[in-house]
């Protein structure tokens, strides 16, 4: 049975980690962990991730309360970044980096296991797009991940609870000065910020948060909690270069977001 990376992917593994960026090293035994594992069956979900977790917990431990959410958002958009400039989905050695970009979920998007969970959860949802044919796109678990050669984005449903939690912690988030973020590792020098609470697009309304780049006013980051036909989501853009994206041009794919109840197989 095929089991861990052979030994020769897993050396290109190793010397590709060295290029991740330095908030991301203390990812490198995680994946490494996950690439001596039988590859077969991350195809089913399955993978021990505890090296992940114990990192994650100590990476997390220095931000205040209510912020690692935004960290793990940060952390996972860089890595999506890192990945698809080493290689592609078809890239065999990648592996655990793909598998662990799918775990990251639960700490970026408040799941259940991760944040909190509530005695009656809501049902599975099912979030639907219309992508432009420009940008390429991967189904990841009920949200997508879509991308060009200028941003990655990624679109996930939220229950309600956490849609109003994320919306407190943006609003809270946008009363700190640049200063403040900065120290904290929430945002990287040379940026501002800009907090819509009351974001209206079509059937979606909500937050909008935005990042912007000091020197030249453009985003580079837009990060939306939005109500939509059906339910809630968040929907995350980052710059894949650093000249930054105009969010109006993604204004056709937020209009045509909502949300549907998963199908239950008993």
């Amino acid at each position: 049975m095929d089991r861990g990376l052979s030994s020769a992917r897993k050396k290109k593994l190793t010397a590709a980690l060295e290029t991740l960026p330095a908030q991301l090293q203390y990812l490198r035994p995680a994946i490494l962990s996950l690439a001596c594992q039988n590859q077969d069956l991350f195809g089913c979900g399955e993978g021990d991730c505890s090296v992940f977790d114990a990192a994650w917990k100590q990476e997390s431990a220095r931000c205040e309360p209510g912020a690692d959410m935004d960290l793990a958002a940060s952390h996972l958009m860089a890595l999506q970044e890192w990945a698809s400039k080493a290689g592609d989905e078809s890239s065999v050695w990648l592996g655990p980096v793909w598998f662990l970009t799918g775990y990251f979920q639960g700490p970026a998007f408040g799941d259940s296991s991760e944040i909190q969970t509530t005695s009656e959860p809501d049902p599975p949802d099912v979030v639907e797009v219309d992508i432009p044919l420009n940008l390429s796109s991967r189904n990841i678990g009920g949200g997508w991940s879509i991308a060009d050669d200028r941003v990655w984005i990624i679109l996930q449903s939220i229950n309600r609870t956490d849609f109003e939690s994320l919306k407190f912690g943006l609003i809270e988030r946008a009363s700190k000065s640049p200063v403040e973020l900065i120290a904290e590792s929430l945002m990287t020098e040379g940026r501002t910020h800009r907090c819509d609470a009351s974001f209206k697009l079509g059937g979606a309304t909500g937050l909008r948060y935005l990042e912007i780049v000091d020197s030249s006013g453009v985003t580079f980051a837009a990060r939306y909690c939005l109500s939509v036909p059906g339910g809630n989501v968040q929907l995350l853009i980052n710059s894949a270069t650093d000249d930054g994206f105009d969010p109006a041009q993604y204004e056709m794919l937020i209009k045509s977001i909502r949300v549907s109840k998963a199908s239950s197989t008993g």
